[in-house]
Formats: C-alpha cells, sequence, structure tokens
C-alpha cells in the first residue's frame, strides 16, 4: 500500500481506480482521536463489492457503544439526583405527566436475583398496603388542590393541608390534618424591623436558648383593622410586656370523631437563627438548592405549643378555641367569590395532566356549582328572558357530578320551589331508587372496614373516578345562606347560616311537601312516616346532622298539625351534644306561643 498520504489516485493491476475517502465523500476532516498510521480508504474489491480499509467506522461505533453505555450506568446511578434537579416538587403537574410517560416493569427496574425473594416480597406488599409512586403523587396533588380551592376564597386565613393523608399516605388510622395560618398577624425577629404604618398586628419572636426550637411571641403592635382575631385576649400581661399563651397539651384541636386536627399558627417571613445551620449543611442528593431557596423565602410557621419542662411556666396557657376557631371557620360567601373559584377550578382542570386529577376538578366544579346556583335571584323571578332559567339548569347539570344523590335533590328542589310538584316527586323517587345501603357517605374522615369493602365491591380498577363517585358515594345536600333553592316551608333554616341535611331525609321531606301541596293526604302521612324511620335510623344520620334532621321532621309534623311531636321533636334537637340546629329554639319558641 502506498504510505504517502498525498497520493489522490492510481491504479491497481486489474486496471482499477483507487478513490481516497475523503475525495469520494467531500469530507474536509475526520475528527478520530485514536492512534491509526493510515487513511480509511475505499475501493472495489474482484467480486463487485466495496472494501473499506483502516475501517474507523467499526471502530467509533464500538466507541459510542461504550461511552453510551457508561453514561446510562453513570444515570442510573445518579437516577434520583437528577430527577430531583428536573422535578424539585414531586406532586407538580409536570412530575405527574412524567410518571405517566414512563412504562414501568418490575422486572425490569427491580432484577431481583434468586436470593432477595424476601426482598421483592416486601416491595411488592408495600406497593400493595401503600400504592404505587404515581398513586402517593396523585393523593399529594389532591390534598394541594383541596388548599388552592379553599384559599382563593379566604383573604385572611391560609389551609394548609400536613400529616400522613397530605404526604400521599392512605393508612389504617391516618388522620387528616389541617393547619390554619392566620394571614393578618404578622411576626418578625427583631423590633427595629417594623414597618409603619402598622396595617397587621405585629408580634417580635424571643429565642428561648434553654428550649431550642421554641420561642416566646410579644404583642408589640395590635391594629385595629383587624377584626378576624383580637390577639390581645389570647396574651398573658407578664413585667417584660404582654405573651401570647400558648398550650403545654398540645397546638392541635380535634373534632368530635377524632377524624381532623385542626391547628392554628402564625407566619415569620425569615427563619429563626437557630435553623440557619440547616440551611447550610452540606448534602448529598435532597433537597435540592431550590427547596432549600424556597424554604428560606417562606420562612415558618409557629404553632401554640410549649416544651414540657420550662423554667417560667407562666408563659404557658391555652388557647381559647371556642372564640378563636367561630373567628376563623366562617368567613361570609357571595355569588362573586364562587364564580372565582368556579374560573379556578376550570383552569386546574385545563392544565392537569392526570386523568384522576380532571376528574377531582370536575369534581370541584360540581361542588362550587352547587353553591352558586343557590345565589341566583329566585328561579320564580319574573324576567323578559330566559337567561337566568339557563344559569340554573347549566349549574344544577354541573352539580350533579359530585355522587350520586346531592345534586339531583337540588335539581328536585328547583322544580319544587317553582311548583313543579309531579316532577319533584318523579326525581325524589329516582335518588332513593339510587340510594343504596353499602354507598359511602362522604366526609366521613375515617371509614369502617365493612364500609371500605361494599365500596370496594361497587367499583373497580377500570372505573374512572369520576363514575366510582356516582356509583358508589352519597353526599349531603348543602343550602347555602339565603339559598334561592331550599323549599319555603325551610327559609328559617338558612337565615343565619347554612344547613346540612342528609339525602334519605331530604327526599322523603321533598316527598312529603310535594304531596302536602297536591292535597294527596294518604301519601303525605305515609312519606312522613318514612321520614321518621330515616331519622330515627343511625344507620343513614351522622352525629353532626342528628339535630338539624329532628328539626326537620318537626317542621313536617308541625305542617301535618301534629305538634306534639313537632314540639318534642324540637326539643330533642336542642338537646343535641354533638351540634344544635340554628333554628331548633326559634320554632320551639314559636310553636309555644301558638299553642298557649
Amino acid at each position: 500500500m502506498d504510505t504517502d498520504p498525498t497520493n489522490q489516485e492510481y491504479k491497481y493491476m486489474y486496471g482499477m481506480r483507487k478513490v481516497m475517502y475523503l475525495q469520494k465523500y467531500g469530507v474536509k476532516s475526520f475528527p478520530y482521536r485514536g492512534k491509526r498510521r493510515y487513511k480509511p480508504s475505499i475501493f472495489q474489491s474482484l467480486d463487485g463489492g466495496i472494501v473499506i480499509s483502516n475501517d474507523v467506522f467499526g471502530l467509533t461505533i464500538r466507541q459510542f457503544k461504550r461511552i453510551f453505555k457508561s453514561c446510562l450506568e453513570r444515570r442510573k446511578t445518579h437516577e434520583q439526583w437528577i430527577l430531583n434537579l428536573r422535578y424539585p416538587d414531586k406532586s407538580s403537574n409536570e412530575y405527574l405527566e412524567y410518571l405517566q410517560d414512563c412504562v414501568y416493569y418490575t422486572e425490569d427496574i427491580l432484577p431481583w436475583p434468586d436470593n432477595d425473594l424476601k426482598d421483592k416480597y416486601f416491595y411488592e406488599h408495600l406497593v400493595y398496603t401503600i400504592g404505587t409512586e404515581m398513586n402517593i403523587r396523585i393523593r399529594q396533588r389532591l390534598l394541594i388542590i383541596e388548599d388552592m380551592v379553599s384559599n382563593l376564597f379566604d383573604s385572611y386565613i391560609t389551609r394548609i393541608s400536613s400529616g400522613s393523608l397530605a404526604e400521599g399516605l392512605d393508612l389504617p388510622g391516618s388522620e387528616s390534618d389541617v393547619m390554619y395560618l392566620i394571614k393578618t398577624v404578622d411576626v418578625i425577629q427583631n423590633v427595629q424591623n417594623i414597618k409603619h404604618p402598622i396595617h397587621h398586628t405585629t408580634l417580635v419572636m424571643e429565642s428561648d436558648n434553654d428550649h431550642p426550637g421554641f420561642t416566646r411571641l410579644r404583642l408589640i403592635a395590635e391594629s385595629e383593622d383587624d377584626t378576624l382575631i383580637i390577639i390581645s385576649e389570647f396574651c398573658e400581661s407578664t413585667t417584660n410586656g404582654e405573651y401570647v399563651s400558648i398550650s403545654s397539651h398540645g397546638p392541635c384541636l380535634s373534632d368530635t370523631d377524632q377524624n381532623i386536627d385542626v391547628a392554628i399558627c402564625l407566619r415569620s417571613k425569615s427563619l429563626p437563627h437557630i435553623a440557619i445551620p440547616w440551611v447550610r449543611r452540606r448534602r448529598h442528593q435532597w433537597p435540592p438548592n431550590v427547596v432549600i431557596d424556597k424554604i428560606v423565602k417562606y420562612g415558618c410557621l409557629l404553632v401554640p405549643i410549649g416544651p414540657r419542662i420550662t423554667s417560667d411556666g407562666e408563659y404557658l396557657f391555652l388557647w381559647q378555641k371556642n372564640n378563636l376557631i367561630c373567628g376563623l371557620l366562617n368567613p361570609a360567601t357571595n355569588i362573586s367569590g364562587y364564580y372565582k373559584l368556579l374560573h379556578f377550578a376550570e383552569s386546574l382542570q385545563m392544565f392537569a395532566s392526570s386523568k384522576f386529577i380532571i376528574d377531582a376538578c370536575k369534581y370541584h366544579r360540581g361542588i362550587i356549582s352547587q353553591y352558586v346556583v343557590q345565589c341566583l335571584p329566585p328561579p320564580t323571578t319574573i324576567s323578559k328572558t330566559n337567561n337566568l332559567h339557563k344559569r340554573y339548569h347549566r349549574h344544577l347539570q354541573d352539580g350533579i357530578r359530585t355522587d350520586a344523590v346531592s345534586g339531583w335533590l337540588l335539581y328536585a328542589s328547583y322544580y319544587y320551589v317553582t311548583g313543579q310538584y309531579n316532577v319533584t316527586l318523579r326525581l325524589a323517587e329516582y335518588v332513593l331508587s339510587r340510594y343504596k345501603l353499602g354507598m359511602v357517605h362522604l366526609g366521613c374522615g375515617i371509614y369502617k372496614d365493612e364500609s371500605m369493602n361494599s365500596y370496594r365491591r361497587n367499583v373497580h380498577s377500570k372505573i374512572s373516578f369520576k363514575d366510582r363517585i356516582k356509583l358508589a358515594t352519597v353526599d349531603r345536600v348543602t343550602y347555602v345562606w339565603h339559598s334561592s333553592l331550599i323549599p319555603e316551608e325551610l327559609q328559617l333554616e338558612v337565615e343565619e347560616g347554612s344547613i346540612f341535611i342528609q339525602a334519605i331525609v331530604l327526599s322523603y321531606c321533598l316527598r312529603f311537601l310535594c304531596h302536602h301541596q297536591l292535597g294527596d293526604i294518604f301519601n303525605r302521612q305515609q312519606a312522613l312516616h318514612n321520614l321518621f324511620l330515616a331519622v330515627k335510623d343511625d344507620c343513614f344520620v351522622s352525629l353532626t346532622e342528628v339535630s338539624d334532621s329532628k328539626t326537620i321532621l318537626g317542621v313536617c309534623y308541625e305542617i301535618s298539625e301534629d305538634m306534639s311531636n313537632a314540639y318534642q321533636c324540637y326539643d330533642e334537637a336542642l338537646e343535641n351534644d354533638v351540634y344544635v340546629c340554628r333554628s331548633a329554639k326559634v320554632r320551639k319558641s314559636k310553636l309555644l306561643l301558638t299553642l298557649t
């Protein structure tokens, strides 16, 4: 072979012309870092084929495979680190899209050796118990959406879901922990940082060196504009100033059934000095810098609890929960706020990636639509156009997406207040036909094993979320304050606030009212008897709705002129230890005046 690289062509003994690689393909240069003495050349063989001498292509392909394989190994080794950089928020829509696009095969991702069968069994047991990562992330996203919808309307309180459910773990005994942040109170670390004029009540943090992780909150300024909560009412006067009282028994307030823990908290926009070393700590993978930056930017939350052993116990007192909670959990409602919530839920649905989350957004739209429709002008309002009735039907149709019955009962209420009693009766019958004993009652917090087993029998994995709730769940009907859809006979129940009525109770109540309006005494009495059985049966009425249900039963007795039973119902409604219907006392007083 000619070793002269400048030789561009010559003839072989068989008369063929040698063509150099660079000349044939017009490549100016071929970067190659190997130690090849000669450049590659291409010529025709005796059988008419092509021969490539000094084959650099095969070497390049082998080299590429080697580099690619080593790169793939490094990627597998640092997979979690790469995911943390790319998706710092594991509950985001982007990460859910990533999980959906991945095709997970256990045997490919986790190639279990024969001697690791215990690990394989443990992994499969975990997946069966708590679900896949997709299940966990979807649960997290659901509670985030709950908080987002709740916080959009309330300008005084921020709802923050926490605890195991918020982390995506749905295990036996898991509680729903909710933190309510009071936004009208500022917490600062230095008195010199106070800004004038003062718009919010301001507290200053005083670190306690004897008890790391705890701080005292001293009141330095109280705004007169804040009417939600008056901090000075929850302070204890000392020689050093007024300090917010705290609790040594725990920061949370539980509901009657011990299903939900509520913690009232305050926010400091800057981290306390004792937490600064945590920010600067050396880390390997988690959390990434972007997460740490968000934590530093947000600050910290303070909850009212003191250390178990203190040197000066005079600062440790119980929050006054009764007055506090009443102010926190009742901001007024209006139609503009509901429409704002409705548009927000629609935007969440538009940008959601998971089908489950999309159905959850539709569920929220249905709930909000049930509230919006009751804030419209009364459906009997005389109008030159039928635009009002179109709005009613649009929101009522959206409202039937929430569960099997509550939306239909609001539709039945619409036809009742418009005087279409036969249509109301047909809808009430339809609701009763769909109402089954084994259905899951929404809003219970913690469900018994038999309820969950019954739910699993009614649905299967291939049924979508929206179909599941319409097939296997029932919810109470909420009539909002001054509802336009509540029957005239029950208007007193919504003069001061909302009322929650179990679906089966409202179904028989509407049947009773319709038969009364139609003058059908026999069927009216039959409906009244069924209503009595429904209120009496503990399977249908929860503890929090007992007082409301007995009040409604009393109203129906009073309409049928059975004053003795009506008085007894009102009296029993007032004796409830869990919750007392607002109108029971008024109705009892009016009935006494009538009897005397």
